[in-house]
């Protein structure tokens, strides 16, 4: 792989990335001093996959992939100060969470995931049916308490979220997305305090994250 390849920074250096493991090199003191990487994402992809494997085997650095965390639902219902901003039938809640680093190759990642994933029951009560196939509906809503960490005392850190300008970017991208399969989809507000009302069904929940999505 070329040099340029490469994030720049402490992950410059292939054999820093690929073979280091003793606790004492530099890379795991950054790694241990900051748990979101800043980078030019621009330059590379494939330096991103090799963050998210090395962060497997060597668990040095919590890397921050996008987050939608997906509720079947009966229906659905969004306020905003007393007033409606929109309902869905049967189909999807989507918690969608952008981190720091994420790209638009993550959400269209989870949005080919999210309109695919097989969790609604065919006629012998199996999970066998997505929800393009029984024509759901999808509410979107921006949520960056997704990367709440709470290694370290009672309150929640969200630092691995990504900046507001960029997590809206992604948000609306990952919504477009979904659009353009052909999915009937209602959101939130970005950054909005909402009310939201959920009739799970089933229940069911899945957990969805973009880590395989340069794989």
């Amino acid at each position: 792989m070329r040099g340029a390849d490469y994030p720049a920074g402490p992950l410059a250096d292939p054999f820093h990335v690929c073979f280091l493991r003793q606790p004492i090199c530099m890379w795991h003191r950054l790694a241990r001093k900051s748990e979101v990487l800043y980078y030019r994402k621009s330059r590379f992809q494939s330096g991103k996959k090799i963050l998210r494997e090395h962060t497997i085997r060597g668990n040095y650095y919590n890397y921050t992939d996008m987050r939608a965390l997906i509720q079947r639902v009966k229906r659905a219902a969004l306020t905003i100060d007393g007033k409606n901003r929109g309902e869905i039938g049967p189909g999807y809640v989507v918690l969608l969470g952008v981190g720091e680093g994420d790209v638009e190759k993550d959400a269209e990642f989870l949005a080919d995931k999210t309109a695919n994933l097989r969790i609604f029951s065919n006629s012998e009560g199996k999970f066998d049916n997505s929800l393009l196939d029984v024509g759901g509906e999808a509410l979107v809503v921006s949520q960056f308490t997704l990367y709440g960490d709470t290694r370290k005392g009672r309150r929640p850190d969200f630092t691995a979220a990504a900046k507001p300008a960029e997590a809206n970017k992604l948000y609306e991208y990952f919504v477009k997305c979904l659009k353009n399969k052909g999915l009937e989809v209602k959101t939130g507000v970005f950054a909005a305090a909402m009310v939201v009302e959920i009739i799970n069904d089933g229940p069911v929940t899945i957990w969805l994250d973009s880590k395989n999505a340069d794989s």
